[in-house]
């Protein structure tokens, strides 16, 4: 009994609310440890039963695009779970409006694309943590060397052909251009429009990758910067 007590006790429950599925596992990879418990949905009317169930010291959650249903999503959560702390995730504009909302019930913003450093520091922000990961991982040297190479992208110029995804289970064929990498994903310069959540299909000689935008951006010459993490 004393030891299942204990158990509790240790344990950090963590909500990861995200329409993108790539998103939750990078969150959920990156926060992984023996004393943590994540729990990923898609969306906030899914994870309120769990919210019943279970106190959660942190929650990710994604903001929707208008400033009604973001609102609205985040007094859905404060109000089944007004102790957790939440850190909005968003990869577009954020309205003065939301940020003001976000401010008084004390979240945090993390802004798309971000890496499994940055996940870390903001959950120990958030939870006013030294630390959050399991102390074996971080004193890992392996670990650490890891770390640093998924933080630093090369600069490459190298046109490819991709496969992007579009409705209705199709698939049409465009050409971009590289413009960096590391090992966990890439900018992609491309004058064919491509927004959050498309998956492409891509091969560096003949092994065949696979990616998925995480966000986008049209510059004044009509073209779309993208940052894709591989999956």
């Amino acid at each position: 009994m004393a030891y299942e007590l204990l158990f509790i006790f240790i344990m950090k429950r963590v909500l990861i609310i995200d329409k993108h599925s790539f998103v939750r596992a990078l969150l959920a990879r990156s926060l992984q440890s023996d004393d943590t418990v994540i729990a990923p949905y898609t969306s906030i009317k899914m994870a309120l039963p769990y919210l019943k169930d279970y106190w959660c010291h942190l929650c990710f959650l994604e903001l929707k695009l208008s400033d009604e249903d973001a609102l609205k999503d985040l007094e859905m959560l404060k109000g089944s779970a007004p102790e957790t702390k939440v850190i909005a995730i968003s990869g577009s504009y954020v309205s003065d409006t939301v940020m003001r909302e976000l401010e008084s019930n004390g979240c945090l913003l993390m802004r798309k694309p971000f890496l499994p450093s940055e996940i870390r520091r903001m959950t120990s922000d958030a939870l006013g943590l030294e630390e959050f990961c399991v102390t074996e991982s971080r004193a890992d040297d392996v670990q650490k060397q890891r770390e640093r190479r998924m933080s630093v992208r090369m600069p490459i110029t190298r046109r490819i052909d991709y496969a992007l995804g579009v409705s209705g289970g199709e698939e049409v064929r465009k050409e971009g251009d590289i413009i960096n990498i590391s090992e966990t994903g890439m900018l992609l310069l491309t004058n064919y429009p491509v927004s959050a959540g498309n998956r492409l299909r891509f091969s560096f000689g003949v092994e065949e990758s696979q990616g998925a935008v995480v966000w986008s951006r049209k510059n004044e010459y009509k073209h779309y910067s993208a940052g894709i993490v591989f999956i």
